[in-house]
């Protein structure tokens, strides 16, 4: 039979994106849904990190949103920053409502639409980027495909530091 539509709580803010994405991967359709109500969160937030030194890039999977999201991430991207990391990534999964709301918070800690990952370890994720102090020349990166054109100028137009340098 055809692969099952999957739900997917895409915030608004990046939704035609990531249809376009998926599409462009050939994936099953998706049910974009939109939640009733932002989600009571309550007890710890679990996040699970990885840092790779030599690369100077980090990330964090939010696995399970608690109360504390927000303050959560902050806390942690602030470590990651102290340490001088380059890049920091943020996966969210796409599968929890939460997602929705949250993405938008997470943004004005300087995150900001770095694509998707299907089938990562928290599902169907969503990845913002924080750059720490790096200065990314877009004119060096080469996109080949018209899709691949106009993902690096979405991205290059929610990319904080990229106003800042032209």
């Amino acid at each position: 039979g055809a692969p099952e539509k999957r739900a997917s709580y895409a915030p608004a803010q990046h939704r035609a994106m990531i249809e376009k994405l998926y599409r462009n991967l050939g994936a099953p359709e998706h049910d974009f849904l939109v939640p009733p109500a932002a989600p009571a969160l309550t007890g710890e937030s679990v996040v699970m990190t990885g840092v790779n030194v030599s690369e100077s890039c980090a990330e964090m999977f939010m696995r399970q949103y608690g109360a504390d999201a927000v303050p959560a991430v902050k806390k942690l991207l602030r470590q990651f920053c102290v340490q001088q990391i380059s890049s920091i990534n943020l996966f969210l999964s796409l599968e929890d409502p939460a997602t929705y709301a949250l993405a938008a918070e997470f943004e004005q800690l300087g995150f900001f639409f770095a694509g998707i990952l299907p089938y990562s370890r928290i599902g169907d994720a969503l990845i913002l980027q924080y750059l720490n102090n790096v200065d990314l020349d877009y004119g060096k990166i080469v996109a080949y495909t018209d899709l691949a054109k106009e993902l690096l100028a979405y991205i290059k137009a929610r990319d904080p530091n990229a106003a800042l340098s032209n």
